[in-house]
């Protein structure tokens, strides 16, 4: 990565694999209709998301202890996996656990074949992402609670509903925020279609 003023990191784009009888999202829909809302996933969601990063994490952590570390971050039932993983037989069984929960509608598979980072890695991360969120605040693009930042390994994961506007600001000031190595959007488009806004899953 160079340096400089104008020194930016890379922005990718993560599209998760919907899971079986889920229906798919639109890239585009129209602008946020309600920029003041707090938080624009369905009625009840938020609890179906905690539900998910619970049970899921509990059940990766049972079947794989050793020499595997996964966070579990769900958002409107969209699941993005981080960490590492001693195989790819442990990565995607960890992933199978995760489909196997309530609620979960897809998956971002970004755990990655390594040792299990150490915690001044993930110190670093964690004020990367600390940084993000305050660069957030800062530049009153948007609201910061519409979206939720992540940083592993130096990649910042960028979720929430958003419009497109806000997505490309985000992914923006992520980029040009110092230690950052690359930007992965893992969003979906505010508002969302009606087949999206069914009522979640039962626990």
């Amino acid at each position: 990565m160079t340096s400089g003023a104008s020194r930016r990191a890379a922005i990718v784009l993560l599209i998760g694999l919907p899971l079986a009888g889920c229906q798919p999202l639109p890239l585009f829909t129209t602008p946020d209709p309600a920029e003041g809302v707090q938080d624009r996933r369905p009625e009840g969601m938020s609890f179906v998301d905690e539900a998910i990063e619970r049970e899921a994490l509990a059940a990766v952590e049972e079947r794989f202890p050793r020499d595997t570390r996964v966070t579990v971050s769900a958002f409107n039932g969209l699941v993005l996996l981080t960490g590492e993983a001693p195989s790819g037989e442990v990565r995607e069984g960890a992933a199978a656990l995760v489909a196997a929960q309530p609620g979960v509608r897809r998956i971002v598979n970004e755990i990655r074949l390594a040792p299990v980072s150490t915690l001044t890695a993930r110190a670093v991360d964690a004020h990367v992402t600390g940084t993000v969120k305050t660069r957030f605040l800062q530049a009153r693009r948007f609201r910061p609670t519409h979206i939720r930042v992540l940083t592993d390994d130096g990649v910042v994961y960028l979720m929430g509903l958003v419009t497109p506007e806000e997505a490309e600001a985000a992914a923006n000031i992520a980029a040009r925020t110092p230690q950052v190595k690359s930007v992965a959007r893992v969003f979906e488009t505010y508002p969302l279609p009606p087949a999206a806004e069914a009522s979640p899953a039962p626990n």
